[in-house]
């Protein structure tokens, strides 16, 4: 299915994002997972580990977004999205947030390292040349 109706914008040209990133940010917990034996499974978690999927999700609320094309790493991304949109509606007793669908494609749900093909593209591999800046 091809979506009827896209929306692109950019991030700095919203000047409320700081702030709906900073309140759906209060008193939530992340659980972290799939970081075993990276640099972050010692205990050392840069807050922006934890707050970017908070970041992520007000800019799929902010628009009402009903569905949002991911990749297949994004799972939990998304649970934290429906999960807050729920307790936003139920907090307020209205249905103002959907909870949104994820869209996956299979051929582009894992962006490969371009010096191994056989692992994910990621910023945290040493060389730069294995992903596109």
């Amino acid at each position: 299915d091809k979506c009827e109706e896209s929306l692109k914008r950019l991030q700095s040209t919203t000047s409320k994002e700081r702030e709906k990133h900073t309140q759906h940010g209060c008193g939530r917990e992340i659980n972290v997972r799939g970081h075993q034996g990276s640099r972050f499974s010692r205990g050392v978690v840069p807050v922006g580990l934890l707050t970017y999927p908070i970041l992520q999700a007000a800019d799929v609320l902010m628009f009402k977004a009903t569905h949002v094309p991911v990749g297949a790493d994004q799972a939990q991304h998304m649970n934290l999205l429906a999960d807050l949109a729920d307790h936003f509606n139920s907090y307020y007793k209205i249905s103002y947030f959907p909870r949104p669908k994820q869209v996956i494609q299979p051929a582009t749900s894992r962006l490969r390292s371009l010096r191994d093909p056989l692992k994910k593209m990621s910023k945290s591999e040493k060389s730069a040349r294995s992903r596109l800046e």
